[in-house]
C-alpha cells in the first residue's frame, strides 16, 4: 500500500465443529465447516506516523507511535516460515497493549502487535488505521479467534506485498493461502496455547474439511446444509477445557461410577461437575478412551455422509458414494450421530445446563443438536434439512430468544479469507481523513 488513504478490506469466516471436538486432540478425526458469520478487517494506510487500531466488536481503540515500536521488531528474514515470538518480546508486546481489559481484549491486542511487527518491519513499520468489526461473538465456539487471526494475517500481508496483491475472484493463489495460513496458526498459539490448527485452516480456505494428527482434508465438496446456531452467552476457554478432559483421560475419580449409574453431570453447573472437584483419584483410562475412539468413529462415519449427501444433493458433483442410501436415510443417520456425539461429549464433563436446554427445546420440534468447539457453554448448532418448514424454525428461535439465547441461521461450507473492493462510502471516508 504505497499511497496514504488506500483501502484494503478482507474478511474470513468462523467455523463450527461438526464431529471431533476434544477427541482431536488425542489424534482423532474431526470436522468442521464455515460459516456465514465473518469478521472483517479494513485498513488503510496513514501518514500520521502512527498505528491505530480499533476493534469495534469489543470498544477498544489504541494507537502506537511508530517511534514507541522500535524495540519489539523482531530479529527475523523473510516472511514465509512464521515461527511463535521469543518469551521476552511477548512481554514487550504485552507492555505495548497497555491494556487493563479482560483476557479476550488482551488477547486481541497481543495478537495484532505479533502480527503487525512480524509482518510489517521488514522495510520499517508502516503507519496503518486498522478497524475490525466481527459478526462472530468471542468465546462461544465458532472460531472467532481464528477468524480474526486470518483476516488480520491476509490483510498485512497483503498490504506489505508478501502475497499478491492484484487479485481476481477475491481469492489469493494457494501458496498465498498457505502463508496466511501459518501466520494465523502462529497468533491462534498465543491465544490458545496448543490449538489444532482446525480453526485456523477452515478460515482461511473455507468450506469443510477433515482433520487428524496435522493431517488436513479437504471435503470434495460439501451439499447444501444450513443450521440454526444458538448461543448460550457462556464465555469459555478452549485451552482450559481440553486441559480438563486431558486431566479426566488419565485420572479419573470413583465418582465417576456415576455418571454410568443415571446421572445426568451435565445438567450440574460447571464449578460442581463431578469430574472437576475430585478429591480421590485412580487411574482408569479404560473409561475415558473409548469414548474418544467412538467420537473419533463418529467423524469418520459423519465425513462417509457428508460425501454421500454432496453425491445426492449436487449431481453434477462425482465423488466416490458406495451407497443406496437415499437423501433422507442419510440426514436420519447424520441426526443420529449428532445426538449420540451430545451424549458422549456430556459424558467427558464438557456440558453445561444451557446447552442441554436447547437440545430439549430443538428435540421437541423434531430438530437435532450438538455443542460445538470446546463446549462448557458456547454454542450448539441444530441441522435444519430441506424440507422443514420456515414455522418450524421460527417457532424454535422464538422459543429459544424466549429463554435469553442468541441465534442465527446460516449455511455451511461458504468461503475462506477473501478481499473485497471498498464501496464509495468508505473510500470517501479514507480521503476526509
Amino acid at each position: 500500500m504505497a499511497e496514504s488513504g488506500e483501502v484494503l478490506i478482507v474478511s474470513a469466516p468462523g467455523k463450527i465443529i461438526l464431529h471431533g471436538e476434544h477427541s482431536v486432540v488425542y489424534g482423532k478425526t474431526a470436522l468442521a465447516a464455515s460459516i456465514g458469520l465473518r469478521t472483517r478487517v479494513r485498513l488503510r494506510s496513514s501518514s500520521n506516523g502512527a498505528t491505530r487500531l480499533h476493534l469495534a466488536s469489543l470498544d477498544i481503540s489504541r494507537e502506537w507511535p511508530l517511534k514507541n515500536l522500535s524495540h519489539a521488531i523482531p530479529n527475523m528474514h523473510g516472511r514465509q516460515n512464521p515461527a511463535p515470538p521469543q518469551p521476552d518480546l511477548i512481554l514487550v508486546l504485552r507492555q505495548l497493549s497497555e491494556s487493563d481489559k479482560g483476557d479476550i481484549e488482551n488477547s486481541a491486542l497481543l495478537v495484532f502487535l505479533f502480527l503487525y511487527t512480524h509482518i510489517c518491519s521488514a522495510s520499517g513499520l508502516p503507519a496503518l488505521d486498522v478497524h475490525i468489526e466481527s459478526e462472530l461473538p468471542p468465546s462461544a465456539g465458532l472460531g472467532s479467534s481464528a477468524a480474526y487471526c486470518t483476516s488480520l494475517a491476509a490483510a498485512l500481508l497483503t498490504a506489505t506485498h508478501n502475497i499478491s496483491h492484484n487479485l481476481s475472484n477475491s481469492r489469493w493463489q494457494q501458496k498465498d493461502l498457505e502463508l496466511i495460513n501459518k501466520w494465523a496458526f502462529q497468533a491462534e498459539i498465543l491465544i490458545h496455547g496448543n490449538p489444532s490448527g482446525i480453526d485456523n485452516t477452515v478460515s482461511t480456505f473455507g468450506g469443510a474439511l477433515s482433520y487428524q494428527s496435522g493431517h488436513i482434508s479437504e471435503l470434495k465438496s460439501i451439499p447444501p446444509l444450513s443450521v440454526l446456531l444458538t448461543n448460550t452467552n457462556i464465555p469459555r476457554s478452549t485451552s482450559t477445557l481440553v486441559s480438563a478432559v486431558k486431566g479426566n483421560v488419565n485420572k479419573v475419580g470413583t465418582a465417576a461410577a456415576a455418571c454410568f449409574d443415571g446421572i445426568c453431570f451435565s445438567c450440574m453447573p460447571r464449578k460442581t461437575c463431578i469430574f472437576s472437584d475430585m478429591t480421590l483419584h485412580c487411574q482408569f483410562p479404560d473409561i475415558y478412551k473409548p469414548l474418544l475412539d467412538s467420537m473419533g468413529a463418529i467423524a469418520v462415519e459423519g465425513k462417509r455422509v457428508m460425501d454421500a449427501l454432496a453425491d445426492r444433493m449436487l449431481p453434477e458433483v462425482s465423488v466416490a458414494c458406495n451407497t443406496l442410501e437415499s437423501k433422507d436415510d442419510l440426514f436420519c443417520i447424520w441426526e443420529t450421530l449428532i445426538d449420540v456425539n451430545q451424549q458422549l461429549l456430556m459424558a467427558i464433563g464438557v456440558g453445561h445446563p444451557c446447552l442441554e436446554q436447547i437440545c430439549r427445546v430443538t428435540r421437541k420440534h423434531g430438530l437435532h443438536s450438538k455443542l460445538t468447539g470446546a463446549g462448557g457453554g458456547g454454542c450448539c448448532f441444530t441441522v435444519v434439512p430441506p424440507g422443514v418448514g420456515a414455522n418450524v424454525v421460527s417457532a424454535v428461535r422464538t422459543e429459544l430468544v424466549q429463554c435469553g439465547f442468541v441465534c442465527w441461521e446460516t449455511d455451511l461450507g461458504g468461503p475462506g479469507v477473501c478481499v473485497h473492493a471498498p464501496d464509495p462510502a468508505e473510500l470517501h471516508l479514507a480521503e476526509e481523513k
